[in-house]
């Protein structure tokens, strides 16, 4: 069975109103710790390469401005004549 996550919360707001918020599941997969709880906050610094990076990619793909190919120091010139400029995508 493939696994996603233990568990979460989902909420939704609009206008600066929560009109939906609800836990699901646990914070392991053993299902021995505790429930997730709205109260519960989350580290989300790992989510901001697929909510903010992530589009902007494709953005600049779709645009013609980036090559899947394209070497880092192709798209930030600053990394070009570091150990870093030939790292791909």
């Amino acid at each position: 069975m493939k696994k996603m996550t233990p568990g979460m919360q989902i909420l939704a707001a609009r206008n600066g109103k929560v009109f939906y918020q609800k836990s699901f599941g646990y914070h392991t997969y053993d299902k021995r710790d505790m429930k997730v709880k709205n109260s519960d906050v989350y580290d989300v610094a790992s989510l901001t390469k697929i909510l903010a990076t992530l589009p902007n990619i494709m953005q600049l793909y779709d645009k013609g401005l980036l090559k899947l190919d394209d070497k880092l120091g192709n798209i930030l010139p600053e990394f070009a004549n570091t150990d870093k400029g030939r790292i791909l995508r």
